[in-house]
């Protein structure tokens, strides 16, 4: 009936790392990445510019400026436009000292040239980001804010824009812009095998295991691992995957043929303490040979490359061979790159466990929160029926007996004061049975959700005089406590809304079981109203009380949706899978 939205980060994060992957030309990949980092950023503009170094200058290469931004240049095309650094003194200096730099148009420090770029696009802060790859400055990422513009270049907002700076570092890199000669070519051929295999995968182990595969495959040694920090002490590694064969019987290394030496051996840890790449040509003339023993994972040359995301170590990527200067400089290259594509998918990946981790914990407290809610609603109800109920039922039996009690010749007043206290007190008795039944209709528990919604369905006709048509195809054996509950109450609300504002004269339920779920469907024949004015309204929302529709369904991993025009009627329409998913 309705698929389930996913969140809308993720998906940029999935994306941004596909357009790597996606068989495009460079110009359309880098346009793809202007537009989504600039949407996941929340600002108003983003360029990617390339370092000329020979001719001192910055090239654009993708430009976008959002449709709501008033600028005369949106939707011109600025690609290919040239610009000399000696004009522009804090690109240079973002360039040259590689550190990102926040300026804005009214600052007294600027250039001329640089205020009057920012004031014909009419922006009003600019953030860059030096585009960096395996040590070299190729570009700079720009982030623009508009004027009137309320964001503010944060430490955060700089944090991930910086994580989109290394994106676009790896499209260059995939795109053959660093290669060079033939050897260059393979390495950019290698990247987009990898960039393939990582673009979209948010599985930790997968991508661990898939490094250590491609890092064998292409470079052809003995063995190779990837090790991570065991914790917070970067300086004790373990490792995660390990791919290869036995010297001595060629059978297949896995994680727990790596013995500890391997990890404080001094190319690991060089590598992973000065964050660099580290080969050893001949472990024999250098007296570093790991002894392993009867293993068979005898070893004379090796290279290693640290996982660095955001100048923090991820991990270290190892290879070694049995033969001595084994590791060309093209195969370090290739370590090294498949070293930073793995650092970002990893970081990735932990950012969607983090996620995960979180929205299940929100969840968690959302669904007991809930189940309290409800707790108390049913509490609250009993004592209201059985407490407050029983006294006034007593009161009004006492007031008769009272006023039967008095003689004829009682003075008027008086038995009309009784009379009226009976009166307020069979009020307030209804009042109360009516608090009690909205609070939690008892006969949800007692008879099941199809008889409820009968007698819920009885009193809203008497009530409001529409009638009301039901429709139900459901076996409420497979229909838990939760479930029975959250449909009736989007039911109720949903009628609710109907009796006070749809001016209907007949309203359609309809509650239908599938195999995934129950679908529920309320419409009326009302006035209606514009849906997507009111969906942009948070106060509208609350008013005709959805929050609390979708926010029970969300919980139970179904949603709610409303359909609704001018004239036409209101359908709101409701999901809730028998299987509760996050």
């Amino acid at each position: 009936m309705m698929a389930r939205n996913s969140d809308p980060c993720l998906q940029f994060l999935i994306r941004l790392g596909e357009v790597g992957a996606d068989d495009l030309p460079l110009e359309e990949q880098l346009a793809v990445f202007a537009r989504l980092s600039a949407r996941l950023a929340g600002v108003d503009g983003c360029t990617v510019l390339r370092w000329n170094r020979e001719a001192d200058t910055v090239e654009v290469l993708a430009d976008y400026v959002s449709p709501d931004v008033d600028s005369p240049f949106a939707g011109v095309d600025q690609r290919g436009s040239a610009y000399p650094l000696a004009d522009y003194p804090l690109t240079a200096r973002v360039l040259t000292e590689s550190t990102p730099v926040v300026f804005g148009v009214t600052d007294a420090h600027i250039a001329q040239t640089e205020r009057s770029l920012l004031e014909a696009f009419r922006w009003q802060d600019v953030l860059q980001i030096p585009i960096r790859v395996r040590q070299k400055t190729l570009g700079v990422v720009k982030f623009f804010l508009a004027r009137g513009s309320s964001t503010q270049f944060t430490a955060d907002l700089i944090g991930l824009a910086s994580a989109l700076a290394v994106q676009a570092g790896l499209l260059l890199e995939n795109a053959g812009l660093v290669a060079e000669g033939e050897e260059g070519r393979l390495h950019a051929e290698a990247l987009q095998v990898i960039g393939r295999a990582l673009a979209s995968e948010l599985d930790y182990q997968r991508i661990v295991r898939n490094v250590a595969e491609f890092a064998y495959r292409l470079t052809g040694p003995q063995f190779v691992f990837v090790a991570v920090p065991d914790g917070e002490d970067k300086d004790s590694l373990r490792v995660v995957a390990a791919i290869g064969r036995n010297e001595l019987d060629g059978s297949l290394v896995n994680i727990d043929d790596i013995p500890p030496p391997f990890l404080h051996q001094r190319g690991v840890q060089e590598a992973v303490s000065k964050a660099r790449p580290v080969v050893i040509p001949d472990a024999l003339a250098e007296m570093d040979r790991v002894d392993t023993g009867p293993l068979g994972l005898r070893w004379q040359s090796m290279a290693a490359a640290p996982l660095l995301a955001h100048n923090q170590l991820v991990g270290v990527l190892a290879a070694y061979a049995a033969q001595p200067h084994f590791f060309t400089a093209s195969d370090v290259s290739t370590l090294m790159s498949l070293a930073s594509q793995a650092a970002v998918a990893i970081q990735n990946a932990r950012l969607f466990a983090e996620l995960a981790e979180q929205r299940e914990a929100l969840w968690q407290m959302s669904l007991r929160l809930v189940h309290a809610q409800e707790e108390e609603r049913r509490r609250i109800s009993r004592e209201l029926h059985d407490e407050l109920g029983q006294a006034l039922t007593a009161l009004k039996i006492n007031l008769d007996l009272a006023r039967r009690a008095m003689p004829d010749d009682a003075p008027p007043r008086l038995v009309r004061s009784v009379q009226e206290a009976a009166a307020l007190a069979v009020q307030t008795l209804n009042v109360a049975r009516d608090m009690s039944l909205a609070l939690h209709p008892a006969m949800l528990d007692d008879l099941g959700l199809v008889a409820a919604l009968r007698w819920e369905i009885d009193r809203y006709e008497q009530r409001t005089g529409q009638s009301v048509s039901l429709e139900i195809d459901l076996d409420e054996s497979a229909v838990g406590p939760e479930l029975a509950i959250t449909a009736y109450r989007i039911i109720s609300e949903a009628l609710t809304n109907a009796a006070r504002h749809a001016q209907a004269d007949t309203v359609a339920v309809s509650l239908t079981q599938t195999g995934r779920g129950l679908e529920i469907v309320v419409q009326d024949d009302g006035v209606g109203f514009d849906a997507a004015r009111w969906l942009a309204s948070p106060e509208e929302r609350r008013s005709l009380g959805l929050l609390g529709m979708r926010e029970r369904a969300v919980l139970l991993g179904g949603q709610v949706d409303i359909i609704s025009s001018p004239g036409r009627g209101t359908r709101i329409e409701a999901f809730l899978p028998l299987q509760q998913k996050r």
